[in-house]
């Protein structure tokens, strides 16, 4: 095989979170800042780098979706 240090593209998730859970994700590191918007109050930025990482973030999919619908008080976010 080539170079394992050649990128040919990568993967992460971008959440966006109120400025409270968003500051507290990345102070316990299981975000960090956006690194293209790193001064937003509301997006951070979850690395997946490896099948291990992908459990991770859909936990913060989840996260995020029970959030929006019981905000919403629906059941079904589209």
């Amino acid at each position: 095989m080539g170079d394992p240090a050649i990128q040919i593209g990568h993967i992460h998730d971008d959440f966006r979170f109120p400025r409270e859970v968003r500051d507290e994700l990345i102070r316990t590191g299981r975000v960090i800042p956006h690194p293209a918007i790193p001064n937003s109050r509301t997006t951070a930025s979850y690395r997946i780098q490896s099948a291990e990482d992908v459990a991770g973030a859909l936990e913060l999919c989840r996260m995020n979706y029970e959030r929006k619908k019981q905000r919403s008080g629906e059941s079904r976010i589209e």
